[in-house]
């Protein structure tokens, strides 16, 4: 049997829970941590605090009544602004700021997105590339792996331009095609102005005949290189 606390132990131990432990969540957080790539703790915990307080903040506007203009006006601002960071799927749901947790946050950073756009096989491997500094979103080069992608820039992330990772690609879509190749087809599409479509065919006759003498490739390479630089110009 357990003795009585004395008044100090009661003081000193008045905010302690017994009942729940928080290394009872230890072994989710670290399985989070590890499926995310996630180096930092503290990253998790951020994650973890924020979504329990869009959920607190949700709970709270469902419970104003669904017809006042405040209950309307603060639901569309708060769906917005979660469907612009990427954490739900839609902004015409209340009920999902519910779903959102750490994993919603998780998921929106650059190397989870890298993976999931094909930049990168895994989040290990991305978040180097990232580190290394041959990633950039935008303009801007980002060597930080937490960096969270919104919806508006997830289309805007790419290799920097002097990245060596940005050289091979490049090599690789163009193996088939010699430089020369190229840049008289770029010429010949800049000659056209970007003609209209009825009168495109006309004009590839032309190209094929060129790009023919220039190679020496068989004309159904020849058109799958025209329309892949049709494309690109």
């Amino acid at each position: 049997m357990v003795r009585k606390l004395k008044y100090h132990e009661q003081k000193l131990l008045k905010k302690v829970d017994f009942m729940s432990w928080s290394a009872d969540n230890n072994l989710h957080e670290v399985k989070i941590l590890r499926r995310y790539g996630i180096q930092k703790r503290a990253d998790y915990t951020i994650y973890n605090k924020l979504a329990c307080e869009i959920r607190e903040l949700g709970r709270k506007i469902k419970e104003i009544d669904p017809d006042h203009p405040y209950r309307i006006e603060q639901s569309a601002l708060l769906l917005e602004k979660l469907y612009m960071l990427g954490l739900i799927s839609t902004k015409w749901d209340l009920s999902l700021t519910q779903k959102v947790t750490a994993s919603s946050f998780c998921r929106r950073r650059l190397p989870v997105v890298m993976v999931r756009s094909k930049m990168s096989q895994t989040i290990m491997i991305a978040t180097k590339l990232i580190e290394q500094g041959h990633v950039r979103v935008g303009v801007e080069v980002v060597k930080d792996p937490a960096f969270l992608v919104t919806r508006n820039l997830e289309d805007f992330v790419t290799w920097v331009d002097t990245s060596a990772i940005r050289k091979h690609v490049l090599e690789y879509n163009n193996e088939d095609y010699p430089e020369y190749v190229l840049e008289l087809s770029r010429d010949v599409v800049r000659s056209m102005g970007h003609p209209e479509d009825h009168q495109r065919t006309s004009h590839l006759g032309c190209f094929w005949d060129i790009l023919r003498t220039y190679s020496g490739k068989h004309e159904d390479v020849l058109r799958t290189a025209t329309g892949r630089i049709f494309r690109r110009v």
